[in-house]
């Protein structure tokens, strides 16, 4: 399970954690900079989050694991399966960026919480403008006081960084979901239905009235029923 990026830890999924592991092993680590994770690197790319899963389910001797991310956890999901084909059983991304560089109101949010650039970040203005945000982020990233200031550095890369084109949604061949709020202003339905169509085994869910958080995060959400509904129809059996 692969959280979103900057305010999201492993505790965002709570409610899915308990539901999902009646059926599977669940395991849902922190990303690197989050949480309780480190980050040695300077930056946070999708190549690096991507081989951080691979490395990750190496150590643990995870035999073709399923992989479940949300926003930046869901392009993860997919760069991963990109780079290790035959490494997973089948993927589901939800809220992911695909093929498109993210549009005007995501730029225009990222410059209000102090991104301007790759590596050109200002924490002070969430300091100034949310503080009840600064001191959230401080609680969630709690390896040091100042980890959440790093990770905004860190994330300014990966939120800036080109996307692959949607060409190199073919290279993956194993079942995908992907699953979208019809009403996110971060990830436009229509770019998530062209990387669908470039999928050689997909399905597509998208879920009226919901934008890039509420379709998974409430106790109602539809995401749960979606995903284990999708799971027993491709996993044959296992």
């Amino acid at each position: 399970m692969l959280h979103g990026s900057f305010d999201c830890t492993n505790e965002m999924w709570a409610w899915q954690l308990p539901l999902f592991a009646r059926h599977f092993r669940v395991i849902a680590p922190d990303a690197r900079g989050h949480g309780r994770t480190g980050n040695p690197a300077e930056k946070i790319t999708l190549s690096l989050l991507a081989d951080d899963v691979m490395n990750f389910c190496r150590s643990l001797k995870l035999d073709l694991p399923i992989l479940c991310g949300i926003s930046m956890g869901g392009r993860t999901a997919l760069t991963a399966a990109m780079r290790y084909p035959g490494a997973f059983r089948a993927v589901i991304a939800g809220a992911a960026q695909v093929h498109r560089p993210f549009p005007a109101s995501m730029l225009a949010q990222m410059r209000s919480i102090g991104i301007f650039g790759p590596g050109q970040v200002d924490p002070g203005i969430i300091e100034t403008n949310d503080p009840q945000r600064a001191a959230q982020l401080r609680a969630r990233h709690c390896r040091s006081p100042g980890q959440w200031k790093e990770l905004l550095r860190s994330l300014s890369y990966v939120w800036n960084e080109t996307p692959p084109p949607v060409d190199d949604y073919s290279k993956i061949t194993v079942p995908v979901l992907l699953a979208a709020g019809d009403r996110d202003h971060i990830v436009r339905v229509e770019d998530v239905v062209e990387a669908y169509r470039a999928l050689p085994k997909a399905e597509l869910a998208v879920l009226p009235g919901h934008d890039h958080c509420s379709f998974f995060c409430r106790k109602d959400n539809p995401f749960n029923r979606i995903v284990l509904d999708f799971l027993a129809r491709n996993m044959n059996g296992r």
